[in-house]
């Protein structure tokens, strides 16, 4: 019979099996979640009588957290007994160059079967939906087994409407696709071993300018890694669709991101993020005479003036959707249908320019003078008002545009790095992001008590 070279069989297989993109509940750990740490599989051999064949070693095998390794092909002896394979715990069962994945400490015990014992107890099948047991005699899975033998559990699976079948379970265990327990020394029954369905509901939020319903729901079967809907679930003008948060456990996901389905029904709310547009004045006379104004989603800035000259035109106004801007007046960002920008183009009249003509009254007038409101100046020192980004000592839309700019323009639009922290309002002090200027505009608006 073929071995290993037994320098190979402490060979670490990372991912060799693909294992780790798998889960099955608490069984799965991601890179994000674990910190690096090694753990050791140890073989005892300790028992009276048990020996190695000559040539034969058997090592101890460490790895990282989720690592798979081969378990040695190497088979102990021990007399009067023939080597069945290895078990931590007397309920699940390994054989010789098994893959297996490293989660912990571990000691493997051999285990051994008595060819001079005839005993066999039988081992049963047993499934049940919604109370009523199925009969399953047909698929031929019961039978009989030596105690000690090491067999792999029955692949046959069975449809529940209410469930997705994950192999069996026996003695408190689950027991998946391929893997083995160990014939105890009694009769033993697999129940089939159901993981129920329940619900994530997708939830717009109470928004305007949805493109869809605000809601959506799908199944999926408790204790499952599974991806969250990618950002196009729902469709909104003006902003973008950033993250899912998580009613059972209030932690923001990523759209598209891994997700261990709850045991009850979820809901993931949509996190909106404004988009930080760069709106288009376009006189139609070549791109030198372009303006570009930036500005966030619920916001307004104030239109610029127009510097181009077309012969025989005069300039009256930018034109957006019917809707006539001069120079200095505000305009509001609506936001646009997702992919879409927003333009304003010159309304450019044949002709001159009308005169305007500026009217003297002889009329006396009385003017009353009111005095200026008092205004609070503040001299001296760097603001440390959380959430002023552009350091005026206030809390204002300028600062979370500020934020937008500079992360979409760093070279043009800086924050001091004095007043970076005042910018950081969400998160742990994990930067400045779109977050924080979502964060200072909910503040604004009321939804958010307090920075």
């Amino acid at each position: 019979m073929f071995k290993h070279n037994p320098k190979f069989t402490a060979l670490l297989l990372s991912g060799v099996l693909g294992l780790s993109s798998v889960s099955f509940g608490a069984s799965t750990a991601y890179a994000e979640d674990s910190q690096i740490a090694v753990y050791t599989i140890t073989f005892d051999l300790s028992e009276e009588g048990v020996t190695l064949e000559e040539g034969d070693v058997v090592e101890d095998i460490s790895g990282e957290y989720g690592v798979s390794v081969f378990l040695p092909e190497a088979i102990p002896v021990k007399e009067g007994y023939r080597f069945s394979g290895w078990t931590i715990d007397g309920i699940r069962g390994y054989e010789a160059g098994d893959v297996v994945q490293i989660y912990d400490n571990a000691t493997y015990k051999p285990v051994w079967t008595d060819p001079l014992d005839t005993t066999k107890y039988s081992i049963h099948y047993n499934v049940e939906v919604n109370g009523e047991t199925l009969d399953i005699s047909a698929d031929k899975l019961d039978g009989k087994a030596a105690p000690g033998k090491i067999l792999r559990v029955a692949t046959k699976s069975y449809e529940n409407p209410d469930a997705l079948q994950l192999g069996w379970k026996y003695a408190g265990e689950e027991f998946f696709t391929s893997q083995k327990f160990v014939v105890p020394d009694h009769d033993v029954q697999l129940d089939a071993n159901w993981r129920f369905y329940h619900d994530i509901i997708y939830y717009a939020g109470e928004v305007d300018r949805l493109y869809t319903s605000n809601t959506a729901r799908i199944a999926r079967a408790e204790g499952i890694a599974t991806d969250l809907a990618q950002s196009s679930k729902f469709t909104r003008d003006g902003f973008d669709l950033t993250g899912w948060e998580c009613s059972a456990d209030g932690k923001i996901y990523k759209p598209a991101g891994r997700f261990v389905m709850t045991y009850e029904d979820v809901t993931m709310t949509a996190v909106w993020t404004p988009i930080n547009y760069t709106v288009v004045f376009n006189p139609g006379t070549g791109n030198k005479d372009v303006k570009k104004v930036q500005g966030l989603t619920d916001t307004s800035i104030i239109v610029p003036e127009n510097t181009a000259v077309k012969a025989g035109y005069y300039f009256d106004g930018w034109l957006y959707k019917d809707e006539k801007y001069y120079p200095g007046d505000e305009f509001f960002i609506y936001g646009a249908p997702q992919g879409l920008g927003i333009a304003l183009t010159a309304n450019w009249v044949e002709g001159s320019a009308p005169e305007t003509t500026t009217t003297t009254s002889t009329e006396v007038v009385t003017t009353t003078t009111t005095a200026a409101p008092e205004t609070t100046t503040t001299t001296g020192g760097v603001s440390d008002v959380k959430g002023d980004a552009n350091g005026d000592f206030n809390v204002s839309v300028a600062d979370a545009t500020l934020i937008m700019q500079n992360i979409a323009n760093p070279d043009d639009y800086k924050i001091d790095d004095a007043l970076r922290a005042n910018a950081d309002v969400d998160g742990e002090n994990d930067g400045v992001t779109s977050s924080d200027a979502l964060v200072i505009q909910r503040y604004l608006s009321g939804s958010v008590e307090s920075l």
